[in-house]
């Protein structure tokens, strides 16, 4: 998928209604972002290697030692 240079994949295809709640989401994120010290990204290049799985057990064992997970 082409890149419009904002990061998002495929926009050009989007109605400008869809593009305009593309931006608001994002910015809604953005904003909900900016207020979390701190960040944790789970990645990889492939499915099915886990990783939902080890966010909810990261998320969990946080929330066990009382942080504030979200």
């Amino acid at each position: 998928m082409a890149n419009n240079g904002h990061g998002h994949h495929g926009a050009a295809n989007l109605t400008p209604e869809q593009q305009k709640q593309m931006i608001e989401q994002e910015l809604r994120l953005f904003e909900h972002m900016k207020n979390i010290k701190y960040k944790i990204a789970v990645m990889s290049g492939k499915g099915g290697v886990g990783k939902s799985t080890v966010a909810a057990n990261l998320a969990e064992a946080f929330q066990k030692k009382g942080l504030l997970t979200g």
